[in-house]
This record gives C-alpha cells, sequence and structure tokens, in this order.
C-alpha cells in the first residue's frame, strides 16, 4: 500500500512538472489564434461596411426610382383634373 501511494504520489509529481509546459503550448496557440481572429474582425469590419455602401446605394436607387414614378402620377393627376375642368367648361356651355 506504501509502493502504490508513492507510486502515486511520483506519477503526480511527474504530472505536475509536465502542466506548465502544456499551458505554454496552450498559450503559443493563443497567440497565433489571436492573430487570426484580429485578421478575421478586420476583414469582417471591412466586409460589413462595403455591404453598407451597397445597400445605400441600393436604397438611393429604389428612391430615384420611387420619385420619377411619383412625378409621372403628379403629370398624370394634373392631366386627369385638367380634363375634368374641360368637360365642365363644355358642359357649362352646353347648359342654357
Amino acid at each position: 500500500m506504501i509502493t502504490e501511494a508513492e507510486a502515486r504520489r511520483e506519477a503526480l509529481l511527474r504530472a505536475q512538472a509536465r502542466v506548465p509546459a502544456s499551458f505554454d503550448e496552450f498559450d503559443k496557440r493563443i497567440e497565433t489564434l489571436r492573430g487570426r481572429i484580429n485578421r478575421t474582425q478586420a476583414d469582417v469590419s471591412a466586409a460589413a461596411r462595403a455591404q453598407e455602401d451597397y445597400l445605400a446605394e441600393l436604397a438611393v436607387a429604389e428612391l430615384a426610382l420611387r420619385r420619377e414614378q411619383i412625378t409621372t402620377y403628379i403629370t398624370q393627376a394634373r392631366f386627369a383634373v385638367a380634363q375634368i375642368y374641360d368637360q365642365a367648361v363644355r358642359a357649362a356651355e352646353k347648359a342654357p
């Protein structure tokens, strides 16, 4: 039993000695991944800005199209009002 306890103690000491080395590997890996994350964040930010610019251009184009349609509708409405006035004038001229 004492021999078994000493063996476990030795195994534990060996494991404790290896732990700092494994943490060093994790630190290296974390630093490597941190660089990748920073580059990826920059890429994502650039892509988001490009998408915002594209959506702004799309919105401006759509608004310009809507403006043209509204201008057309206003012109049609003016002609319709003019026709109504013409019909009213003709009806008034025909009335005794």
